[in-house]
């Protein structure tokens, strides 16, 4: 077996369009701040070779309202992405994983509304 290390890079404040950095971390906790609307995630740095996963634990701050959209190429089960939680203090888990360095992402809404 090979070693695994889990790294997590947290952002309090998450505003309209973000640029996730895959080689900082593979779990990322973003909690959205500021006015309701929609708040864009492009995905970069993932590595070239070998399939890799990362996990976004997207927080809703107080006021709620906030949608993640992803800018990325993403398969999605169905065709349709999920509806995130956007109630006030929400969170949901997302999962995407690559295979091919990061052209194409398979995502999914792992976790619902943790409470």
């Amino acid at each position: 077996l090979k070693s695994v290390n889990e790294y997590l890079h947290t952002n309090t404040n998450v505003g309209s369009a973000n640029t996730v950095n895959l080689a900082n971390a593979n779990w990322f906790a973003m909690t959205l701040t500021g006015s309701s609307g929609n708040r864009q995630f492009t995905f970069t740095n993932a590595p070239a070779a070998n399939v890799f996963s990362h996990n976004m634990i997207i927080i809703q701050d107080g006021s709620g309202g906030k949608t993640p959209t992803w800018a990325n190429t993403i398969y999605w089960a169905g065709g349709q992405v999920p509806p995130a939680t956007t109630t006030a203090s929400a969170r949901d888990i997302w999962t995407f994983t690559t295979y091919d360095g990061g052209t194409t992402y398979i995502g999914t809404l792992s976790v619902k509304n943790a409470s």
